[in-house]
């Protein structure tokens, strides 16, 4: 099975619901026949439904606090860790930050 982003071209957000809310009135019109409808609702996945505002707050929040629970219990600890894993934990928040830098850019759009 194909992923998401395969089947709808990589089409923004903003794309979607456009078309979305303009394809109805594009059939009620005759510009799409019911086959051009199906294909492009198939296509741009226009019936799956995003991510609601609460589910991506009550996600953020546990991002946040689960974020800030491991830099606090980093930082109480500072003292006793070892040079070298300091410049690990260092180096991978870097690489990580480029590394999902260039995954949102290149990848996502």
């Amino acid at each position: 099975m194909t992923e998401p982003h395969e089947r709808t071209g990589n089409a923004s957000r903003a794309f979607r619901a456009g078309l979305r809310r303009e394809l109805p009135q594009w059939r009620a019109e005759g510009l799409v026949d019911e086959r051009a409808e199906r294909e492009l609702t198939t296509r741009y996945a226009l019936d799956e439904r995003g991510v609601d505002a609460a589910t991506l707050a009550v996600y953020a929040l546990g991002v946040a606090l689960v974020g800030g629970g491991v830099i606090s219990f980093v930082a109480w600890n500072w003292d006793r860790v070892p040079d070298a894993v300091k410049l690990l934990i260092g180096g991978s928040a870097m690489t990580a930050a480029h590394v999902g830098g260039w995954w949102l850019w290149r990848i996502r759009r």
